[in-house]
């Protein structure tokens, strides 16, 4: 390590010491709120491997659709079958 490493390391222990002095609430509560996202992980992992999902779609797909826009009808842009 580098002495700046330590430097940031040494603040970063004082302000733990200073927050467990003065606020040991606050690491609690932040220490549950870890536990809980640990537990919906390990939670997600489990429901993944219990049931996969299928890799394709359920929808099919069209590869050959084509997609027009549809124009405004005060646009001027409207045709009328025969004028085109």
């Amino acid at each position: 390590m580098s002495s700046e490493e330590d430097a940031v390391e040494f603040q970063n222990q004082r302000g733990l010491e200073a927050l467990e002095v003065r606020k040991p609430q606050f690491i609690s509560r932040s220490q549950e709120r870890l536990k809980k996202l640990e537990h919906m992980v390990q939670q997600r992992k489990a429901q993944q491997n219990e049931s996969p999902r299928p890799k394709q779609s359920l929808l099919p797909v069209r590869a050959n659709k084509k997609q027009f826009t549809v124009p405004h009808p005060l646009s001027g842009k409207l045709q009328v079958a025969g004028e085109g």
